[in-house]
């Protein structure tokens, strides 16, 4: 009955629903007026998005604060509809766009869609807010806190039409050939848009991080490799001679956390090559190391499933690939794109791993397909172009 009278207001009231009460005491802090923040025709001109079709201009902003201070601001509704993936990324800049509203400083991104993503999550901000009685009536309804009473309606999903302009809101993941959306068939649903196709019910619902309010990252940035070692060095001091080199001018990703120091690189170093050839030379585990610039460091791959023998398609990536890739793309330390951090949508660059695969006998594990937070695997002794070499060096 209090729920029932809160819409019979909130529908009565303000347009952006931003006088509708809401609980208490979570991370959610309610809904910001466009005008007290920015609209949505500015914000896209802030950034050089023209494609697609502007509506929901003055939607309002819901705004989120996070125990450890991160602040963030996400659109109650699309803002734009009718364009894709590539446009908006490119106008994001790989998630990595900043802008300055009220003097602050703030990076313009995707949401996360997975729904086993946890940091900037269509999961985490978006379910939470649907009135209760209409989201425990979706057929795999997440057990998720109560931070609103809003209506997907409210929130520009008008289910089950899938049909009305932006209802579906793109998000950052690779899926297959294209990318991961949410909204269909209804307000939880993950679905997809295929690439380079655009629909008039994809829509563009930007989330805003406040820069300032990041907390310290153990992610160091980027080091060159003329400052650490370059990949041919290494494989040569290794004795690393299988395989084809690649990407052989990015650089190195530099980590620092609870005295812990490792070194990956940005992409895959070397491609067609086995797991097997990489623990001929003891490359697999650190058993072997390598001094660098008067220090030493163990040479091994990342680990990434959940379990030893992890299994392809079961399971999303977890531990160090987690960790360190997956980090960079989905706001933990950075905001990239997943083709940033060396990782296809079409089956290329598939990083091998430490452990083993249920898959086939013989086989281990690898991680980027089909999308950056997945698992694969690579057949035993097999040579290929997708997969590569990516070493992880940790300061002994």
């Amino acid at each position: 009955m209090f729920e029932s009278l809160l819409f019979t207001a909130a529908l009565a009231g303000a347009d952006d629903n931003s006088d509708l009460a809401f609980p208490g005491g979570t991370i959610y802090r309610g809904i910001v007026k466009s005008a007290n923040f920015i609209t949505g025709d500015v914000l896209a001109q802030a950034i050089g998005l023209t494609d697609g079709t502007p509506h929901n201009n003055t939607a309002g902003w819901l705004h989120f604060i996070e125990a450890d201070g991160t602040e963030l601001y996400i659109s109650k509704k699309t803002l734009r509809y009718g364009l894709t993936y590539q446009s908006i990324d490119a106008a994001q800049a790989g998630n990595s766009k900043e802008v300055t509203i009220g003097g602050e400083v703030y990076i313009v991104r995707f949401i996360n869609g997975n729904e086993a993503a946890t940091k900037y999550a269509y999961q985490r901000y978006m379910l939470p807010l649907i009135d209760p009685p209409k989201r425990n009536s979706y057929p795999t309804d997440p057990v998720v806190p109560t931070w609103g009473y809003y209506t997907p309606l409210m929130m520009g999903n008008n289910e089950p039409d899938y049909t009305q302009p932006g209802s579906q809101t793109m998000c950052a993941e690779a899926y297959g050939s294209g990318w991961v959306t949410r909204g269909y068939p209804n307000f939880a649903s993950v679905w997809y848009q295929d690439n380079l196709t655009p629909q008039v019910y994809h829509g563009w619902r930007p989330l805003l991080i406040k820069k300032s309010s990041l907390p310290v990252s153990a992610y160091k940035g980027l080091v060159n490799q003329a400052n650490f070692i370059t990949f041919a060095a290494l494989a040569t001091e290794l004795g690393v001679t299988e395989g084809t080199p690649s990407n052989g001018t990015v650089e190195w990703l530099h980590f620092v956390e609870a005295g812990k120091e490792v070194y990956i690189p940005r992409m895959g170093i070397r491609h067609t090559i086995s797991w097997e050839q990489l623990s001929a030379r003891n490359l697999i585990t650190g058993n072997r190391t390598i001094v660098i610039g008067g220090q030493t460091f163990k040479v091994r791959l990342m680990t990434g499933c959940e379990q030893d023998p992890g299994t392809a398609g079961a399971g999303l990536a977890a531990r160090e690939w987690k960790k360190y890739i997956v980090g960079l793309t989905d706001g933990t330390y950075d905001s990239q794109t997943a083709a940033w951090a060396g990782v296809g949508n079409d089956g290329i660059n598939i990083s091998i791993l430490q452990e083993a695969s249920t898959n086939e006998a013989g086989a281990h594990s690898g991680a980027g397909y089909p999308g950056i937070s997945d698992i694969w695997y690579v057949s035993a002794n097999q040579e290929h172009p997708f997969f590569n070499w990516r070493p992880l060096l940790e300061k002994v």
